[in-house]
């Protein structure tokens, strides 16, 4: 498999600018992209960035222009454009004009609140429109109306701009300026005599019959859907200072931020960028794929870290100073979603010293169907807060099973934050609306899933990448005699793998065996790791761990046979040797973890005390092997007393049959079966 060098791909990456902004009303939520639909991550052509839309309400006169002013003048290096609620009245018949001063202007139906939300709908999908100019003496709109481009930020201004529940939903921040009525009789005298051309007893008049009380029946009760309530309007620039900031910080963040503020995106460099590039890349090979997936993960983890609470804490330095600095809380855990979210517990350990971590199983149910089949957590889970490890959110649904899971065993919502490396947008919209108060920290939003529901653009399937499983194929040939003859060892299984096999069919096998197995597949591999030159200081325990390696990996055979077996088919015998070998698996990973935690980071010049430390810690290592040896050797016992392998004799006869049904002894290609011998008995 060809790859770039990684400096390359880096540079490369580095050469355009970002855009991570989503169009959430053109995302194709159920139907797939092809080759030339697919969009790229990169480039202000690929989409239009949603406006951040702000609606500013208030009683006539309140001040509310002068905010808009005062926040238009604040943004000078964004794109801001007003629209006022007064440029949306109904024109008057010839009969209204006649009886003009009985007419009602502050009641919701003198707006064309039709015609409003139209226009508001446009700009803020990124379309031109015109706004009416209404004429105050005329009482109409006039021929010429405004030409209105989109922009950066949108402020609709008008005294019942919340009434309508529908144009409301199109803001991102409510503003509801606050001034006493005293103030805003005498601003509004001033004005309608001076700009309308009324005069004062006209004024008074209207104020009285129309102003005050629609005020108080149709203004004020919209107060309470603003987030942001402004006292003496213009003259609070405390109150403008901080909303601006707000503004500013919501500008620079993904559009999915904007909706849910419980996703927080790990701002975006270039170096994140060439990262993604690099792991996303189809012919990026495995070291480098889990060099710079591990970089990423330990960004994303970090960033996970800063949302945890904090005290105040003073310590003395070197030099006898007082720092005046943070402590966060210490009552943490990690828990990973198997088997993607195994990926990202080094990085978590390595930010995190002795932290516990957990394990959650989810079993995949037809095509979106998700099935918990198996949790290990700390005891204590229900009074720490909780780091969820999954690399990629995409439908939502696993997310959904752990975190409810996590709430049954007492954690509180606020407790939980989601750590993941990309979203889709539809998991991120289930999340959020099961559960508002867990934080989901990621690196970059994706652009939706398609027919398969599998990410796009994606980077395929993370846990087989990662651990090397992608491209996996059988090594082992089937054996015929010269009468084509299939010859199977004792308790043999037939294990079906077509030689030219696709990596998305590998893909799902790997899936459904880590289902079946529980961590049957990521113990195998690490006590391979534990083979290698670099634990050269364990040649006393070796050999067991050789052993523990070649025996899992029969057992892993049979509970992958089991695992494409209907439970009616499986007797209770069978069902429990299948369950106890999966706690074992369990079990040899937690001793596998605790011993790669003490021993990561080691120091060659180590003194003595330290290594006479590692030394009395392998002696505890070399004696868990031992306990673990023995609960394997009991549990194969137990597979020879059960004859587990007998209730499988029929679907490889089966299978048998069919092979040799099957052009025997041609030239034309054949179907490759695996035999996994589990040795004689």
């Amino acid at each position: 498999m060809g790859s770039r060098p990684a400096d390359e791909v880096l540079d490369a990456a580095a050469a355009g600018v970002h855009y991570s902004a989503l169009r959430l009303d053109e995302l194709n939520i159920n139907g797939s992209m092809t080759g030339e639909e697919q969009p790229t991550t990169s480039g202000v052509e690929n989409g239009h960035q949603e406006p951040f839309v702000i609606g500013v309400a208030g009683g006539a006169s309140s001040g509310k222009s002068t905010v808009c002013k005062m926040i238009i003048d604040q943004l000078r290096d964004q794109r801001v454009v007003v629209v006022t609620q007064e440029s949306f009245y109904y024109g008057l018949s010839d009969e209204e004009l006649v009886h003009v001063h009985d007419y009602n202007f502050d009641h919701p139906d003198a707006f064309d609140t039709e015609l409003l939300l139209s226009c508001m709908e446009n700009l803020k999908y990124g379309k031109a429109v015109d706004i009416p100019n209404y004429n105050f003496k005329t009482y109409k709109s006039v021929a010429s109306a405004r030409k209105v481009n989109p922009s950066d930020v949108i402020i609709l201004e008008g005294i019942l701009v919340f009434h309508d529940s529908r144009v409301r939903d199109l803001m991102n921040m409510k503003i509801f300026v606050d001034t006493d009525a005293d103030v805003r009789l005498t601003r509004r005298i001033r004005r309608d005599t001076i700009e309308k051309g009324r005069d004062i007893k006209t004024v008074l008049d209207q104020y009285s019959k129309f102003v005050k009380p629609a005020f108080e029946d149709f203004i004020l009760p919209t107060k309470k859907y603003a987030d942001i309530i402004i006292p003496r309007g213009g003259d609070n620039d405390v109150a403008i200072d901080l909303i601006v900031q707000h503004i500013r910080t919501k500008l620079g963040q993904h559009d999915l931020c904007k909706v849910h503020p419980n996703l927080y995106v790990i701002q975006t460099t270039y170096q994140i960028r060439g990262m993604h590039t690099i792991i996303r890349d189809a012919a990026t090979t495995t070291h480098d794929f889990i060099f710079y997936a591990d970089r990423l993960i330990r960004l994303v983890v970090e960033h996970g870290l800063g949302h945890l609470p904090f005290k105040e804490k003073q310590v003395i330095t070197p030099t006898g100073s007082v720092y005046t600095g943070v402590e966060f809380s210490k009552r943490l855990c990690g828990i990973s979603v198997i088997r993607s979210g195994e990926s990202m517990e080094n990085a978590l350990r390595a930010c995190c010293k002795g932290i516990k971590i957990g394990k959650i199983l989810i079993h995949r149910e037809g095509d979106n169907g998700k099935q918990l089949i198996y949790h290990n957590l700390p005891k204590d889970i229900a009074n720490r807060h909780v780091l969820l490890l999954d690399p990629i959110l995409g439908t939502g649904n696993s997310a959904v099973q752990a975190i409810s899971l996590l709430l049954k065993k007492g954690v509180q919502e606020t407790n939980i934050i989601f750590l993941n490396l990309i979203s889709a947008p539809q998991g991120v919209h289930v999340v959020s609306k099961r559960f508002p108060r867990v934080k989901i920290v990621t690196s970059e939003i994706e652009f939706g899933l398609n027919d398969d529901f599998r990410v796009i653009p994606g980077m395929g399937e993370f846990g087989d990448r990662y651990f090397g499983t992608d491209d996996y194929q059988s090594s082992t040939p089937f054996f015929c005699d010269d009468k084509n003859r299939v010859s199977l060892p004792p308790f043999t299984l037939l294990h079906p793998t077509p030689f030219h096999i696709h990596t998305a069919a590998a893909a799902a096998a790997a899936s459904s065996v880590s289902a079946s197995s529980g961590a049957m597949n990521s113990v195998i591999a690490k006590l391979a790791s534990l083979l290698t030159d670099e634990y050269t200081h364990l040649k006393g325990v070796k050999s067991g761990i050789r052993w523990l390696r070649d025996e899992l990996s029969t057992m892993n055979a049979v509970l992958q046979r089991l695992g494409d077996m209907d439970d009616d088919q499986i007797d209770v015998q069978t069902k429990e040797w299948r369950n106890k070998v999966r706690e074992l698996s369990y079990d040899i990973e937690d001793c596998i973890d605790r011993f790669l935690q003490k021993h990561s980071g080691g120091d060659a010049n180590a003194n003595f005390v330290r290594k006479m430390k590692k030394l009395w810690e392998n002696h505890q290592i070399g004696d868990e092997i031992k306990q673990l040896k023995a609960r394997v050797l009991e549990e194969k016992e137990r597979h020879d007393r059960y004859k587990i392998t007998d209730q499988l004799i029929d679907l490889v006869s089966n299978m048998c049959a069919w092979i040799l049904e099957y052009q025997p002894c041609t030239s034309k290609p054949k179907t490759l079966w695996a035999l996994i011998s589990l040795g004689n008995r």
